[in-house]
């Protein structure tokens, strides 16, 4: 909870969101808290929270990238879970910092909420970016045990992902919709921070 700028002593919550995607150019852009407005009704002015701030810890520490009052439109432009980390396919996950890991952009304060509060946010849309990145490390996730260190980017066309290998008779290609989804997103937690990499009761890594 910080104090809002208007009324001073006012609790509110923080809330940051990630998209998983490549170079920055993901736009994930929500309400916060109202329905989507009635037909008709004048649309308030979008608030624009760039890549540049990001948070790996949810924390009540955290200050706020802009203060949102309810059902203002705010669009996000998001980092991959690499924190854009990876540039081509030589960099391996094991050379990305931890402060590049699952990076959340924000936090937005919102107006007039208050702990305990349930936040609605309306997800209106994810745009990607024009390619994605697969990252495969031995011991990490339910293949670890199978899999070598490896980074491989995929061109994203048309909504799918595009996979291409050269065989003896020429090259395969598959194609695979994309179906986007959040990464990271949640509040401050009543407590003590927790890493962007873990889900809990705040929200977190979904």
């Amino acid at each position: 909870p910080l104090p809002g700028p208007e009324s001073p002593g006012q609790q509110g919550e923080t809330f940051s969101c990630m998209a998983a995607t490549e170079r920055g150019r993901a736009i994930l852009l929500f309400f916060a808290w109202q329905a989507k407005p009635n037909r008709g009704q004048i649309m308030p002015e979008t608030i624009r929270i760039n890549s540049v701030t990001r948070v790996v810890v949810m924390s009540q520490d955290n200050p706020p990238a802009a203060y949102v009052p309810q059902g203002v439109p705010v669009v996000f432009e998001t980092l991959d879970a690499f924190g854009n980390a990876l540039r081509s396919e030589d960099d391996l996950f094991s050379s990305a910092g931890p402060d590049c890991v699952n990076p959340a952009t924000g936090p937005v304060f919102i107006e007039d909420a208050e702990p305990g509060d349930m936040l609605r946010v309306d997800i209106l849309d994810i745009q990607l970016a024009e390619r994605g990145l697969i990252a495969t490390m031995p011991g990490l996730g339910e293949m670890g045990d199978r899999v070598v260190e490896r980074t491989r980017f995929v061109p994203i066309e048309k909504g799918k992902a595009c996979f291409e290998w050269q065989t003896a008779s020429g090259v395969l290609r598959r194609e695979l919709p994309i179906r986007p989804m959040i990464g990271v997103i949640g509040v401050a937690p009543a407590g003590e921070a927790e890493l962007t990499d873990f889900p809990g009761r705040h929200g977190g890594n979904m």
